[in-house]
This record gives C-alpha cells, structure tokens and sequence, in this order.
C-alpha cells in the first residue's frame, strides 16, 4: 500500500504546512481529515502567524492605529485562528481596523467579525465593507458589543439581516454609526437614541420600518441623519437636534406635515424630504429657511407650495416634472432664473431647490 498524508505524524504535517502563507493555507483543510484536523489546532495557528507575522510584531507594532493585512484577514479565518490572533500583544493593542473586502474575493460565510473581538478592549473604529454575511443578524456577535470604547462603526453592505440589536446602547462611545446598504429590517431600536455622543448616522438603504422616536431631538450633537430608501412611517419629529447639517429622509413613507422647527436648525445645509407621503401647505418665503441651506428637496410629496425664496442670489431650479406655472410664484421663478434679486434684502445661501410634482398654488 502506497503512503498518504494521513500516515505522517500530526506534528510533522504541521511544520511542513505553517511556511505556506496564512491566507492560503487554510484551503487545504479540504483535501481530508487529518489534513483538517492538522490545520484546527490552536498550536498550529501560533506556529503559522509567528513565521508569517514581521518579527517586531509578534509582540507589538510602532504604530497600533492602522490596520494591515493580517489585520483584514483576521474577520476571514476560522474562530481558532482568529482567538490565536486576538491574544497577540499586537492585537490587544489595536485600535483601528479597515477593511474593504473585494468584490471578486466576497466570502460567503455567516461571520465575518470575530467572536473573540470583544478582547481588544481598546478597539476605537471597526470599518467593514462588501462581506456576504448571508443576511445573518447583528446579534450572532455578542462580542461587538462588548467594545465600549468603539467610536466608528461602519459596516456598510455586507447583507447584515435582522433587526438593528438593542445591545447596540452599549457603545456608549460611538460618534459614527453606518449600517447602510444592508438588509436590515423591523424598528429603529430606542437604544439608538441613547447613544448621545453621535454625530453620524446612516441607515440608508435598508428595510427598517416604524416611526422615528422624538427621542432623537436628545442626539445634540448629531450633524448628519441619513434614513432614506426605507419603510418609516409616522411623521417627521416635531424636534430635530439642533446641530443637524445634513438630513435625509427621503424615500420612505413618511405622512403629515413638515414640521415648522425644521426651518429653525441654523446649521441645517441640505435637507432632502423627497419621495414620501408628505402634505400641507409650504411657503418657502426667505425669513423661514437658515441661511445655511444649499439643498432643499421637497419633490414626490403631495405638499402645497404657496411661495418659494424670492431671488436667492445663488439658486438653481430643478423640476422633473413639467408644471404649468402663471401668477406670483411665475414671477419668483422668472426673477430667479434671471438673477434679480429684487427686493431681497437678506437672501439666503440656497443653491438648488427641488419641489417638483408637488401640487402649487398660484
């Protein structure tokens, strides 16, 4: 009987298989059994990432804010490789970790943030794009949440199901938060609305539904609120944070009228409320906008506009819909498109105004 793999000693296996290259020598835990069982062995990952890691890092790195290459596959590896990696000095003093995982080489497992990373206590931004997590909850990671210095979350179309986890208002430090581009679904959790050190949110692109809790007007530091391409119901918060520069609540299902606080926010530049079930009457007169709008989308709504800023020295006009205009606001759009600024006497910053197929009145 001619010889095989299986009849070598596990030990022997092991130090002939730790020089093929971490990112490659998993593949062979395929070809049979004791190859498989060669390659699960915890002493197995020590000895691959200590001849493979750069012999000043084994221990710690200069620089512990960046994130490199074994760093990326760390989220890739099997849950032994991935403990070995996490109780390396280098790792516990981690700070960052980016990672753009490349469309040609997307995963297909369910994980893709390691069990053990609740370890890295010091952790401070986790940024994770373009893995197929198979549409799997947030809460098969009990260890994300256990990162109470995280400050940037972004995890930005990876197919992340379920619904956004309540365990998230343990990350009592984050500033950024991006679950977009997922498949996330059900309410927005009001543990979302306790994290009062956010300053980005972005939810967009997902399946989230319900209304947005007033509890967001607490958020005071939030400049940017990015919600759009859902299913949110109810009306717009009565109160936004006053720091809020950039709102997007597009696309959604959004009912009644624009609150008239919204016109209040003096840091507010673009406010987009298209595409929704929004009604009542608008008058856009200059004194109600802030003089920090550049963008104000309005357009897809069933709102009732009376007036429209008279002349802003920099506005540019979009419709998409064809409108039969005639009266005052025929003028106000002819004085626009011509420059006049008329009798404005404290125009405002706004640069492109979208109101179309809204219903106006003349």
């Amino acid at each position: 009987m001619r010889p095989s793999i299986s009849d070598l000693p596990l030990e022997l296996v092991q130090q002939i298989l730790q020089w093929i290259h971490p990112s490659t020598v998993l593949r062979y835990s395929r070809v049979c059994r004791h190859l498989h069982a060669c390659l699960s062995d915890l002493h197995f990952a020590l000895l691959s990432l200590r001849l493979h890691l750069p012999p000043d890092q084994t221990t710690t790195r200069e620089t512990s804010s960046g994130s490199d290459e074994f760093d990326g596959l760390w989220v890739l590896w099997p849950a032994h490789f991935q403990l070995r990696y996490t109780l390396l000095p280098r790792t516990q003093h981690l700070k960052s970790i980016h990672w753009l995982q490349p469309a040609h080489e997307k995963n297909s497992s369910r994980g893709f943030i390691p069990d053990s990373i609740g370890m890295v206590a010091g952790l401070a931004q986790l940024c994770l794009t373009g893995f197929n997590t198979r549409a799997h909850s947030l809460d098969i990671y009990p260890g994300l949440f256990e990162l109470n210095q995280l400050q940037v979350l972004k995890l930005r179309n990876n197919n992340i199901g379920g619904r956004i986890p309540d365990a998230l208002g343990n990350l009592r430090s984050l500033i950024h938060l991006d679950l977009s581009l997922n498949r996330l679904h059900g309410p927005l959790p009001a543990a979302l609305f306790a994290l009062e050190k956010l300053e980005h949110v972005d939810l967009q692109s997902n399946n989230l539904a319900g209304p947005i809790n007033p509890a967001v007007a607490d958020l005071r530091h939030l400049q940017v609120l990015i919600v759009s391409q859902n299913a949110l119901t109810g009306p717009i918060p009565a109160k936004l944070p006053s720091t809020l520069q950039h709102a997007n609540l597009s696309q959604n299902q959004f009912t009644g009228q624009i609150p008239s606080s919204i016109w209040s926010l003096t840091s507010l530049t673009s406010l987009n409320l298209g595409r929704n079930n929004l009604s009542g009457i608008v008058s856009l007169a200059d004194t109600q906008l802030p003089h920090t709008l550049s963008t104000l989308n309005l357009s897809h709504n069933m709102l009732q506009v009376t007036s429209i800023p008279s002349a802003p020295l920099n506005l540019s006009v979009f419709f998409e819909g064809q409108l039969e205009l005639d009266g005052p606001l025929e003028a106000d759009l002819v004085g626009m498109r011509s420059g006049s600024s008329g009798s404005n006497k404290n125009p405002n910053s706004l640069l492109h105004l979208f109101i179309s197929l809204n219903p106006l009145l003349v």
